[in-house]
């Protein structure tokens, strides 16, 4: 697995997922996984109620009055045939077909910077980190409690905590090198947050495949997001992925709850 975001980063041993309750069961018993890709989540954006990223997979960004930036920008691009244009809201964006169709896993990423009282991680010091409700409502599509309980239970959300990362991560790896990825084609970063204001910027993320699906729009920042991206060809191995696999029962480092936080969460935890 290629780590891009590495431990110098300092994290949390402690992924956390969002889901339905009846796929939660299956995740923590079976250790179900659905691949989801970055054009799945552009559709999803245009639905009503919608919780996917318009801006999902954005290579370059341009406000089309801008045209001696747009010409720039056509003229960076057109060496690469994978890519395409089109327009959103006035502006001119560029995309990779392929890469819109790796099959991507995310997940909320904890990071010991998040934490309150840096200034002091002795033995015994308690650190805070509150998780903004918004994070729980995006995925429930800002639904009230009250419209949560009227939803028929399978369908209701479910909180999973993984708490061995690092374990899961090797988990995940073993199951796709056994159906024939290679190992430098498994790639995991946590995401970058920048201004992708369709309105003001004009600039281009450096093609460096697949790392534009690393960089989120600001507006999504509390979401704290890490993914696993399959950069593969492999058209046996982008078949299985379409569908949900199992990598095993997760049961020894995941747990999860059947509750709907629309206020937020507080961790806290002790340096030893």
């Amino acid at each position: 697995m290629i780590g891009v975001w590495n431990d110098s980063v300092g994290y949390l041993q402690c992924f956390i997922r969002l889901t339905t309750r009846k796929y939660a069961e299956s995740f923590v018993k079976s250790g179900q996984i659905f691949f989801n890709t970055p054009e799945a989540w552009v559709k999803r954006a245009n639905e009503p109620g919608g919780r996917g990223d318009l801006l999902e997979g954005v290579l370059g960004i341009c406000p089309i009055t801008r045209i001696e930036d747009s010409v720039k920008m056509r003229e960076y691009f057109e060496k690469y045939t994978e890519v395409y244009s089109n327009t959103i809201d006035q502006s001119l964006i560029f995309r990779s077909s392929r890469n819109m169709h790796l099959p991507s896993l995310c997940f909320y990423m904890f990071q010991f910077s998040q934490f309150s009282n840096q200034e002091n991680w002795e033995s015994g010091s308690i650190h805070e980190l509150n998780i903004p409700g918004q994070y729980f409502k995006d995925f429930a599509e800002n639904k009230t409690k009250e419209e949560i309980e009227k939803m028929a239970e399978p369908e209701r959300p479910s909180i999973i905590i993984i708490n061995n990362a690092h374990n899961f991560l090797e988990r995940v790896e073993n199951y796709l090198l056994g159906i024939g990825v290679k190992k430098d084609e498994i790639v995991f970063s946590n995401v970058k947050y920048v201004d992708k204001n369709m309105g003001r910027c004009a600039g281009c993320i450096d093609y460096h495949v697949p790392m534009e699906l690393y960089y989120k729009d600001i507006s999504y920042s509390q979401q704290q997001e890490a993914r696993i991206v399959i950069n593969t060809d492999n058209q046996t191995v982008l078949e299985i992925l379409k569908n949900p696999v199992n990598i095993g029962s997760l049961e020894d480092i995941s747990d999860k709850y059947d509750e709907y936080l629309p206020h937020g969460l507080s961790v806290q935890i002790s340096a030893n």
